[in-house]
């Protein structure tokens, strides 16, 4: 027999516009069998097929799909607003390109260009990574506070409401862009298991942007995500470390927009979830061995300080710098 709960978790995620891919991965990790994601998916899909044969217009475009939840969001929630859907929408838009290492940037707006914005004025990249970092800290904070409930109850609640209404938190707190509340699933008919997910817009230290899970299991620390990023973005320095070598790039300088390759030797002991590479403005991300970069060198004559920097899964940070140089031609 199909668990209800396991159903209205995939009804849920599905229609708030999570892919199928990422809600089997939540819901393997958080102790469903194979078999049991597949019956969940089986036993909605008949209901979704039946909702699409009585639909007068029938598409199965991208855009169809998120028109027909946009409706079903205003028929029962009156009064949200709009821009709960565009929050996710824009996500998709405006998804950091910094973990694609392996691409050549655009130098036509190139991070290394001068900036005249003023400072008064904060961008919409600016204004992403501050609401991303609001989520880390809402979810800390949730899963602190769900950890005291368990050690008064010795189960999870089936809603986050119940933090509220047990004097746990005087308010629960809500996605900082879409005003809705973060998508929180008990496991078990007396849980004592429980999944959080959320969307990051830019990403936040070592979180990249997409969908994140934070789990009974798998905590989201807050101030070890703002110290790394505060470290990636320079507001604290750290001593260079011999656990980290890089290949150093002062020995040969590089023409403007000269693919420039940077490889990342770490011991085999260290076990590390990601690498950064700043370069002026422009920043990369590398989540997988064996770490390394390729980009384009700026496109004005100069010379540039490489940071590098690792995390390993315990939050501990290694650094390492070098120096480009770019020649005129």
């Amino acid at each position: 027999m199909t668990d209800k709960e396991l159903t209205n978790y995939i009804r849920h995620t599905l229609e708030s516009g999570f892919p199928e891919n990422r809600i089997r991965e939540t819901l393997l990790k958080a102790g469903w069998t194979g078999a049991e994601v597949q019956e969940g998916f089986s036993y909605i899909r008949p209901q979704d097929e039946d909702s699409a044969e009585n639909s007068p217009v029938e598409s199965k475009g991208f855009f169809a799909r998120y028109e027909k939840m946009l409706i079903i969001i205003l028929a029962v929630l009156i009064g949200l607003p709009l821009i709960g859907f565009a929050g996710y929408f824009a996500y998709q838009k405006f998804v950091s390109p910094k973990d694609n290492a392996g691409t050549t940037q655009d130098q036509s707006n190139s991070p290394f260009a001068p900036q005249n914005q003023t400072a008064a004025t904060p961008t919409e990249d600016e204004l992403a990574l501050n609401r991303d970092k609001q989520r880390v800290k809402d979810i800390s904070s949730l899963q602190a506070t769900l950890d005291k409930y368990f050690t008064d109850k010795k189960f999870y609640p089936l809603t986050l409401d119940e933090l509220r209404s047990g004097g746990y938190m005087a308010a629960v707190p809500l996605d900082p862009k879409t005003g809705r509340p973060y998508l929180y699933t008990p496991i078990e008919q007396v849980p004592l298991h429980y999944s959080i997910s959320f969307l990051l817009e830019k990403g936040v230290g070592t979180l990249s942007a997409g969908l994140q899970t934070a789990t009974s299991e798998i905590k989201i620390p807050a101030a070890e995500i703002q110290q790394q990023e505060e470290l990636i973005k320079g507001a604290i320095t750290q001593n260079i470390s011999k656990d980290i070598q890089i290949t150093d790039l002062s020995k040969t300088p590089f023409y403007p927009r000269e693919e420039v390759r940077l490889d990342v030797q770490l011991p085999p002991s260290l076990n590390i979830t990601s690498v950064h590479l700043i370069v002026g403005k422009l920043e990369l991300a590398n989540r997988a061995r064996p770490f390394g970069f390729n980009f384009s060198a700026p496109s004005a004559p100069g010379n540039y300080q490489v940071n590098v920097f690792a995390f390993d899964v315990a939050g501990n940070s290694y650094y390492q710098q070098t120096s480009l140089t770019v020649k005129a031609k």
